[in-house]
């Protein structure tokens, strides 16, 4: 079992119009909805460089974003941007939001992606740091060391379907949540440095199990 000991930055995402949250015309599922979004639902897509897939994030006051592996200079740069820009998070609107991701990857050079935010929050804690603003789900969290997983190395490049056919060229670490059974991917560099054994111990990538796909 591994656990994640990462620091996050999470903006909750109020309601406000967006666009459908579908596949653009380019991708072989354009016009279906991107994964894990509700059918018909609007909000703030974009490409996910580092994952390669599509993300979106619903503007309707249930979803968040999250920027991973933050420093807390970083948290306070990205933090410092929105309240230039519109104060606090209850005054975002769609274009605010996606020059917010567009400014997180470009100054932090990590991954932002969406998830739902009533989920999402179950798996991680507050952090007490100098920009606090007392907003839930706002600012810097880090993962429960409880929130355990089971993860095993595929060695080869990798196409995960479950997410729009992610690709994962250098193959990647799968990861499945005990609590809620749910699969997803880490690339396995982020995976070494952010993931550690139950024990507390650092992860080696030759001590897990290997998956052929």
């Amino acid at each position: 079992m591994v656990y994640s000991e990462e620091r996050k930055f999470l903006v909750p995402i109020p309601t406000f119009s967006g666009v459908p949250l579908v596949y653009p015309p380019e991708h072989e599922f354009a016009g279906k909805t991107i994964q894990y979004q509700r059918e018909g639902a609007q909000g703030v897509r974009w490409w996910n460089s580092i994952t390669n897939e599509w993300q979106g994030v619903a503007s309707d006051d249930t979803g968040v974003i999250i920027i991973n592996q933050v420093t807390e200079p970083e948290a306070l740069q990205l933090q410092q941007w929105l309240t230039d820009k519109v104060g606090d998070p209850s005054k975002l609107y769609a274009k605010v939001v996606l020059d917010f991701i567009n400014f997180a990857k470009e100054q932090t050079a990590h991954c932002v992606y969406n998830a739902t935010r009533q989920d999402f929050l179950r798996t991680v804690d507050p952090l007490k740091w100098p920009g606090q603003t007392g907003w839930a789900a706002y600012g810097l969290h880090q993962r429960k060391k409880d929130d355990l997983y089971r993860a095993v190395l595929v060695q080869q490049p990798f196409i995960f379907e479950p997410a729009g056919n992610q690709f994962f060229p250098e193959g990647c670490v799968l990861i499945c949540s005990i609590s809620s059974q749910k699969m997803r991917c880490v690339l396995s560099k982020s995976f070494e440095t952010t993931y550690r054994l139950e024990s507390g111990d650092r992860v080696q990538l030759a001590e897990l199990p290997m998956e052929d796909v």
